[in-house]
């Protein structure tokens, strides 16, 4: 008589202020994350790897879009006889607290559950041991997994573990993996339905990133050796979803333009719309990659509607201070009308709070930004030591007081005392750099120069960044029609 393994993958939400679940009738970006282990989880079914008498089953629950219904699930499992085990992925710093919660909710009825993403390996990376909020997890049987899931054999040996009752309190995969035969994740038609855009999917086709910026948990966590997925295995899928409706993308490697297979990859999204498959992206790139010889252009042939690039702040200093060397302030200007030529909009990140920011010269900055270098878009941040980066790692050797609240490391909370800006006005500058951006004015300005073919999509990502900053939603919210869940209530909130 076969196993039965319910294997339940959620990603957590955070919560607000008030310590309500951000949770939203639609989404804008479904997740990557639960796409890659559903797909991984799924392909181990009646292989060798986990024994050919298991009967697996896969959901994913993503909890900024739908209340996780724990009993639920926990009844459904008992009933069918099935093993059940619990995954909190994809765990963000700022999610960390709504993750906590959710396991020791699960934990409360005995069921297995592991908790992995970038929090949990960020910490275990630099640091080498569990900080006191990954303690508590251990402490009440929650399992933490540090690593990616394609490492050989990992997967497999956690679900076994799980089968025979035998968890291990962590998992370090401290393996990073060789991507270009692990299989590209497939977009859950059921899952879409619960975001704004029923076509648009997600796809990591390389990780890792080979620059040294202080403030990024990426190289810490996937390493400064780009990794790839075939561009084979990629365009297969490409076309596989396009059957099913999905064909706009977005490629969220953190620099698509490092990856060996960019050029290959383009190549053949060409050769598919030469075919008559409509296929259109948006991808993040850095401040050189309009420098690198057919990239704009292949880009442009391939369907690239937008690019985001983390041009982070125009002060030369604090560029010097993050390591963030392979930025030019000197070329921005140039670099956004390169794309422009190609009919590609420009959205940038920019961060407030780097060491030589003062309220004078950040507003300085946001001028030259609509004025002088252009962009079209822009999405503001506050300088944030998230656990996994050199920052954070750093503050914590010299004992810089930090906030002790994980939800409120989301990159528009004050999380330490700058020196250059009063405690209080640091939030309120980041607030007034959305409203000088997505003014009246500058809005007028960027739709006077956006392509023709954009103008629709651009308006309107324009007039929700201004309705967000006057009417006091918060202008990196990205979903739509609020639903305040009072069940979804933090218990450790404190009033």
């Amino acid at each position: 008589m076969p196993r039965k393994l319910l294997v339940c993958y959620v990603l957590p939400s955070r919560y607000d202020d008030e310590g309500y679940v951000q949770r939203y009738w639609r989404n804008v970006l479904p997740s990557n994350t639960l796409a890659c282990l559903k797909s991984l989880t799924c392909a181990l079914a009646g292989t060798e790897e986990l024994g050919r008498d298991v009967d697996l089953t896969v959901e994913i629950y993503d909890d900024s879009v739908q209340r996780v219904p724990i009993e639920r699930i926990v009844r459904r499992a008992r009933k069918s006889g099935a093993q059940l085990l619990v995954g909190l992925v994809g765990v963000q710093s700022n999610q960390f607290p709504r993750a906590a919660d959710i396991a020791l909710a699960f934990r409360e009825h005995d069921v297995p559950v592991m908790i992995g993403g970038f929090h949990v390996s960020g910490v275990l990376a630099l640091f080498g041991e569990p900080s006191p909020e990954l303690q508590r997890m251990l402490e009440h049987g929650v399992t933490l997994v540090r690593g990616e899931a394609e490492a050989p054999g990992a997967l497999a040996g956690i679900l076994r573990d799980a089968l025979d009752g035998a968890l291990r309190p962590l998992y370090n995969i401290t393996e990073l993996p060789d991507l270009s035969h692990a299989a590209v994740p497939q977009q859950d038609e059921e899952y879409l339905k619960r975001f704004v855009w029923k076509n648009m999917g997600t796809i990591d086709t390389s990780r890792g990133c080979p620059f040294n910026c202080s403030f990024c948990t990426i190289i810490n966590v996937q390493g400064r050796t780009m990794r790839f997925r075939s561009a084979e295995a990629i365009l297969k899928s490409i076309e596989e979803n396009h059957a099913h409706g999905v064909n706009v993308y977005f490629f969220t490697d953190d620099n698509f333009a490092r990856s060996a297979i960019w050029e290959t990859l383009f190549d053949g999204m060409i050769a598919l719309r030469a075919q008559g498959i409509v296929l259109r992206f948006m991808m993040q790139v850095d401040t050189q990659a309009w420098r690198i010889p057919h990239f704009i252009e292949k880009a442009q042939a391939a369907g690239c509607y937008l690019v985001f690039i983390g041009m982070e702040t125009l002060n030369p200093k604090n560029i010097a201070a993050a390591g963030k060397r392979q930025n030019k302030v000197g070329q921005y200007a140039a670099m956004v009308e390169a794309w422009h030529q190609a009919d590609i909009l420009v959205e940038v990140g920019y961060i407030i709070g780097f060491p030589h920011d003062t309220v004078e010269s950040v507003r300085r900055d946001i001028t030259m930004l609509q004025h002088e270098i252009k962009v079209d878009e822009a999405a503001f941040f506050m300088l944030t030591p998230l656990p996994g980066s050199r920052d954070h790692f750093n503050m914590v050797q010299q004992g810089t007081p930090l906030d002790a609240d994980l939800n409120n490391y989301d990159s528009f909370h004050e999380t330490f005392r700058h020196a250059r800006i009063p405690a209080g006005q640091w939030y309120g500058l980041y607030r007034e750099a959305w409203e000088t951006f997505y003014s009246k004015d500058n809005i007028v300005n960027m739709m006077l120069r956006v392509p023709p073919a954009l103008y629709w999509r651009t308006l309107w990502l324009c007039i929700w960044n201004r309705y967000a900053t006057l009417f006091g939603t918060h202008p990196m919210v990205t979903g739509f029609l609020r639903l305040k869940d009072r069940k979804g209530r933090r218990p450790t909130f404190a009033a």
